[in-house]
């Protein structure tokens, strides 16, 4: 449905400053959506008082004045006594904005703790000698065919680092073991 030029002069006229409901009844026929559409089409914007400029304002579904008695008076009140002077609240609602403004109530002073009397220090107990520590006998060395053909054929000829290129799971002191063990001298250049 096409908009008359009369119907845009009165939409001109009342757009910025009437309230919705009015300008709904001005043009029966016509939607809130389809006056907002054609109004934003027409270059149109309402004009809205801001936060400050009304005396009991609401943020956040709290009044100028609900907000000044909470900040004024959360700190030494009880929870009984803000019910008491904010009827439309709960405790919840006013701990919440209490949060949200960083307002704080005092801590208790905590309560002294009497000194506990000083124990007598107990007299040092002599350190008991260590124990020796156990003899662990050496276990025997456990060799593969192969790992005494190389020691028995190589030992005394290769170096030690040598021997290990060959026997690279073997420490030099197994090597040495299993040598003694089968009477060849190693080298003793590493």
């Amino acid at each position: 449905m096409n908009w008359t030029a009369q119907e845009d002069e009165v939409l001109r006229l009342h757009y910025a400053n009437a309230p919705s409901v009015q300008l709904v009844a001005l043009f029966p026929n016509r939607k809130w959506d389809a006056i907002r559409y054609h109004a934003r089409q027409l270059g149109l914007t309402r004009n809205r008082p801001s936060a400050q400029s009304r005396p009991s304002a609401r943020v956040n579904g709290w009044s100028d004045i609900e907000l000044e008695t909470l900040e004024t008076h959360y700190a030494t009140n009880s929870p009984d006594e803000l019910l008491t002077l904010l009827p439309n609240k709960t405790l919840p609602a006013i701990y919440s904005k209490a949060f949200v403004l960083r307002l704080k109530k005092p801590k208790p002073e905590p309560k002294p703790k009497p000194k506990p009397e000083p124990k007598p220090k107990p007299e040092p107990k002599p350190k008991p000698e260590p124990k020796p520590r156990p003899v662990i006998p050496a276990r025997p060395i456990k060799f593969k065919p192969w790992e005494k053909q190389i020691i028995c054929d190589f030992g005394q000829t290769l170096t030690f680092v040598e021997l290990k290129m060959l026997l690279p799971r073997r420490s030099i002191s197994e090597m040495r073991a299993m040598a003694e063990m089968f009477g060849i001298k190693l080298r003793n250049d590493i």
